[in-house]
């Protein structure tokens, strides 16, 4: 790996942008509050939060300006770890800002699918995303149905996937949609790191990144069976097609089963056996995190001037973010906070 050289000060700003993660105290705190408008309080007083929600007015605010606020974090968090990174280590670091840009035409095409656009304020998301270079903020923004949204994309890596849904079936769904772009982050994100030229690094990246991609297959080929009968074919045109430590046959073994615990059996004989409990199939995309986050925990620790550090700071951000959302609503609807804790596995 090209080690400290090239990772040093970058890897010694992400130890200092970790000291700004939430702790299991912070989190405690936030699902005690008895409000939203607490939980904006008390993140406008975060170093990590509070130049982004500098302007929100807690007395005055909707749902998504707050959400798309804090996700701005991230953006600026990515700007900062890029002003260390040579050209193609910053071409690279794109490939994390490609799930955003996803993840916002996933709101959007939601949008469109459940008619209520119009009363969606996207302005918040023009300083993280007018600059893409991979499509053009202001006519996706705009799109009102999903024909325009396509032909908006017109030049973008992004429309592919979706004018091929749109080809393919009379009336799409938007689940159709959203496992289309799904497919396609996967993918891009995997393909991306197998161009990485140290070998060493590429291995270590596509460990994380593979074994996620594999765990997920597994989860999604059991739900395909335990809730929806899918047929193989159908499963198989819906799962990420990539695999790394699950053989082809494997994969297309599971699609043909007969059932769901039959794919359990099969699991069994896996490499990730040992990753699931087969006796709790409900826990399992519990465990798929838990499995990922123990291999960036591991990667922190065995490389630590490694592009693996960036990856396992933007996976802890986005889990951050997430949480975040999630406490702030199950707040809005007055869970109790030992509730809200325990849903998001945070150890007390």
């Amino acid at each position: 790996m090209k080690g400290i050289t090239t990772y040093g000060a970058v890897a010694t700003k992400i130890r200092g942008m970790r000291s700004h993660l939430l702790t299991t105290e912070d989190y405690e705190k936030i699902a005690a509050c008895p409000s939203v408008r607490e939980i904006v309080m008390f993140l406008k007083g975060h170093p990590s939060y509070g130049e982004v929600l500098e302007e929100l007015d807690p007395d005055n605010m909707r749902r998504e300006s707050f959400e798309r606020m804090i996700l701005r974090s991230v953006f600026r968090d990515f700007a900062k770890i890029a002003h260390f990174l040579d050209r193609q280590h910053k071409d690279l670091l794109t490939v994390f800002s490609v799930e955003y840009e996803l993840r916002l035409l996933n709101n959007l095409i939601r949008n469109i699918y459940n008619r209520y656009s119009e009363q969606s304020d996207l302005s918040v998301y023009r300083p993280m995303y007018e600059g893409s270079p991979n499509f053009d903020f202001d006519r996706v923004i705009k799109a009102k149905d999903m024909d325009s949204m396509i032909n908006a994309l017109e030049g973008s890596p992004y429309q592919a996937p979706l004018l091929k849904i749109r080809k393919m079936a009379d009336k799409p769904t938007l689940f159709d949609y959203e496992t289309a772009i799904t497919r396609f982050h996967f993918s891009y994100y995997f393909d991306a790191l197998k161009k990485i030229d140290d070998h060493a690094e590429r291995d270590v990246l596509l460990e994380i990144r593979g074994s996620q991609i594999d765990m997920l297959n597994i989860v999604w080929i059991y739900r395909s069976k335990a809730y929806y009968k899918m047929t193989a074919k159908e499963i198989t045109d819906f799962i990420i097609p990539a695999c790394h430590k699950l053989k082809p046959a494997q994969i297309a073994r599971m699609a043909a089963a007969p059932n769901a615990e039959e794919v359990l059996n099969i699991v069994a004989e896996t490499r990730y056996a040992k990753s699931f409990d087969l006796t709790d199939p409900e826990s399992m995309e519990e465990a798929v995190n838990a499995h990922i986050e123990k291999l960036n925990a591991k990667t922190r620790r065995d490389y630590p001037y490694s592009f693996a550090v960036i990856g396992a700071y933007a996976y802890d951000k986005k889990a951050e973010v997430d949480r975040i959302v999630r406490i702030t609503e199950s707040v809005r609807y007055g869970y109790d906070p030992k509730v809200i804790l325990d849903a998001l596995h945070i150890q007390r």
